[in-house]
């Protein structure tokens, strides 16, 4: 679910538009959507930020109920690709 939602900020979040941000921003984990979309625009955080965040709140679930089993696998690629999409938003290349 979170990897989900962090997928569609990446393809929201790519959206070309000049408008400005209306609202302070939120920590990543109470952060919905369009949050992570406004964000990644004004560049107060990476793609990658965003897979640590993800990779971080898992843990943490996972530590304190392993039977929850809220990620059973993780990209290994993920912070390397997360990492290519940023190189390619500051180079001006939007996605989505």
């Amino acid at each position: 679910m979170i990897l989900g939602v962090l997928v569609c900020a990446l393809i929201i979040g790519s959206a070309n538009t000049d408008l400005p941000r209306t609202k302070p921003f939120l920590s990543l984990n109470e952060a919905g959507i369009e949050d992570l979309a406004e964000g990644l625009k004004f560049r107060e955080f990476t793609s990658v930020d965003l897979i640590n965040a993800s990779h971080l709140s898992t843990s943490r679930i996972n530590d304190v109920n392993d039977v929850l089993n809220v990620v059973v696998e993780i990209n290994p690629d993920a912070i390397l690709i997360a990492s290519m999409l940023d190189e390619e938003r500051s180079m001006g290349t939007i996605r989505g």
